[in-house]
């Protein structure tokens, strides 16, 4: 009995050892820096407050319909494409990414179901 509970220990103490062993997923990590810099052409003031000056000169109107239209198939765009990734095939660090990445497009797009404007 004692040495069912040690190995059973041993086992769970290892287990995010032995899940962690997996690589990232490249294909993953290149989608989140496109989606930020395509991102940049509808929130220039975010690519602003990240150091880049190319969309200084531009201010979006975001209370218009077209503009939120751009959001909204941006949103869904990347929705689709983190989808066709295996959540179960990715290591713990990038199942969390995919998490968080997909919980923000999917509440970016109920945001824009409010009517603000």
């Amino acid at each position: 009995m004692k040495c069912t509970l040690c190995i059973l220990a041993i086992f769970l103490f290892l287990q995010p050892v032995i899940s962690q062993n997996k690589e990232d997923n490249k294909d993953l990590a290149t989608l989140f820096k496109v989606f930020n810099g395509d991102g940049y052409r509808l929130f220039p003031l975010q690519a602003t407050s990240n150091g880049g000056s190319i969309y200084n000169d531009r201010l979006p109107v975001t209370f218009t319909d077209s503009y939120n239209a751009k959001v909204k198939e941006y949103y869904t765009e990347y929705l689709d494409k983190l989808k066709k990734f295996d959540r179960k095939a990715l290591n713990q660090n990038d199942k969390l990414s995919y998490d968080v990445f997909k919980y923000n497009l999917e509440m970016g797009l109920e945001g824009l179901k409010l009517k603000l404007n």
